[in-house]
C-alpha cells in the first residue's frame, strides 16, 4: 500500500487539494468573493458567521481519493465547516484468516495515522474544524452508518481509488454510498480537477455553470433547490435541460420527421418555460435536445462550461437511475462534479 509521509505532502506531492486551500484560505477569501455582487458577499459572510455547515469525506490513502478534498474551499462558503474523514479497512473475505488479520491490522493503522495527518493539514489551511474515524468492515456500509450517525449536509466521494489487493473498488463502493445515503451527495469523478484549474488561476470562483438535468418529473424537479441555493452561494448561472427521446414514424425504424421534432422540441420549451417562470431567477439558460440522455447531457456540459451537474437519485426514464446508472456514470465521467439530490419518492 502506497501511503505517503507527512513529508511528501509538504512538498506538494498530496495533489490538487493543497493547492486550492492556499487560494481559498479565510485570509485570501475577499479577494475571491470581491468578484461576485457585494450583495452575495454580504449573505455569505452573514451566513458563515452564524453556521456550521457538516460535510462527510471518505478517503482510502490515495490522490485520487483525495480529489474530493479539493473542494472543501467551496463548501466553506455555506458555512463554517466541520469535516468528518472517513476510512475503512477492507479486505476480501476469501484471503487467509491469518493473513488478513495481520493485513487489516496494518492498513488499520496506517490508515488511521493517514488521517490524523490529512486532519492536520485541513485545520491548518481551512481552519476547520476535522474529526477522523478509521473502521473495519465493508465500505459502503461503514460509510453510510458515519454519515446516518453524523448527518452531514453533504457527503464528497471520489468514484476512483487506488487499486491493489486492498481497495475498496470505489466505484461499486460509490454507487453502493450514492443508493443509500439519504443526504446530499458531492460525486466527484476522475476528471473534475481538470475543470477545477480555476483554483489555481484565482480567475472565477467555483460553479458558476450549474446544470440541471429535467425530464418532465417532479421527482427531477427536487434538484432545483439545491440548484438554486448554489447559484446564490456563488452568483452562477443555472442551465436547465431537458432530452427528449427520438420518436419512432413506425415500428423499428427510430427517426423523427422534422415536423415531429419541431413539436417534441416546442413541448419541452414550454415546459422549462414554465419551470423558469416558477424560479422566477433570471440567470437561467433553457435547453431542449433530443436524443440520447448521457450523449446529449455530455456534449451540452462540454459545450457550455458547466462545472456542475446537480441531479436526483430518481426520475423518469433514462434518468430514473439518475446517479446509480448510465446517463450519470457518463456525466460523472465527463469531468464536473455531480450532486445528487434525494427526491424523497
Amino acid at each position: 500500500m502506497a501511503y505517503r509521509h507527512r513529508d511528501e505532502r509538504r512538498h506538494g506531492l498530496i495533489g490538487p487539494w493543497k493547492r486550492a486551500y492556499r487560494l481559498v484560505t479565510p485570509e485570501r477569501r475577499d479577494g475571491i468573493l470581491s468578484k461576485t455582487s457585494a450583495a452575495a458577499t454580504r449573505s455569505l459572510e452573514l451566513e458563515t458567521s452564524v453556521s456550521i455547515y457538516k460535510v462527510l469525506v471518505p478517503l482510502d490513502g490515495s490522490r485520487p481519493a483525495e480529489h474530493a478534498l479539493a473542494f472543501l474551499p467551496a463548501l466553506s462558503h455555506f458555512g463554517e465547516l466541520d469535516v468528518t474523514l472517513v476510512s475503512v479497512t477492507d479486505f476480501p473475505e476469501d484471503l487467509l484468516e491469518i493473513v488478513k488479520t495481520e493485513e487489516q491490522e496494518r492498513e488499520h493503522n496506517l490508515l488511521s495515522t493517514y488521517l490524523r495527518e490529512i486532519a492536520a493539514d485541513l485545520e491548518k489551511h481551512l481552519g476547520a474544524t476535522v474529526h477522523a474515524e478509521t473502521s473495519r468492515g465493508a465500505a459502503a456500509t461503514r460509510i453510510l452508518e458515519t454519515a446516518e450517525a453524523t448527518s452531514p449536509d453533504v457527503l464528497v466521494i471520489s468514484t476512483h481509488g487506488r487499486s491493489g489487493i486492498a481497495r475498496w473498488h470505489r466505484g461499486a463502493v460509490a454507487d453502493k454510498v450514492i443508493r443509500g445515503a439519504q443526504c446530499q451527495v458531492l460525486v466527484v469523478g476522475p476528471k473534475a480537477m481538470e475543470q477545477g484549474q480555476w483554483l489555481e488561476a484565482e480567475a472565477v470562483p467555483p460553479f458558476k455553470q450549474i446544470l440541471v438535468p429535467l425530464d418532465g418529473s417532479d421527482s427531477a424537479e427536487a434538484a432545483l433547490p439545491a440548484a438554486l441555493k448554489y447559484a446564490s452561494q456563488f452568483a452562477s448561472r443555472v442551465h436547465l435541460l431537458q432530452v427528449l427521446p427520438y420518436v419512432p414514424l413506425a415500428a423499428g425504424f427510430w427517426e423523427t420527421s422534422d415536423t415531429l421534432r419541431h413539436a417534441v422540441a416546442a413541448s419541452g420549451e414550454a415546459y422549462l418555460s414554465g419551470v423558469a417562470e416558477k424560479l422566477g431567477e433570471t440567470k437561467i439558460n433553457k435547453c431542449v435536445a433530443i436524443g440520447a440522455p448521457a450523449i446529449e447531457i455530455e456534449a451540452y456540459i462540454k459545450a457550455n462550461d458547466v462545472d456542475l451537474v446537480v441531479m436526483t437519485s430518481h426520475g423518469r426514464g433514462g434518468f430514473a437511475r439518475a446517479a446509480l446508472g448510465s446517463v450519470t456514470d457518463r456525466v460523472i465521467g465527463s469531468g464536473p462534479p455531480v450532486l445528487v439530490v434525494r427526491s424523497g419518492k
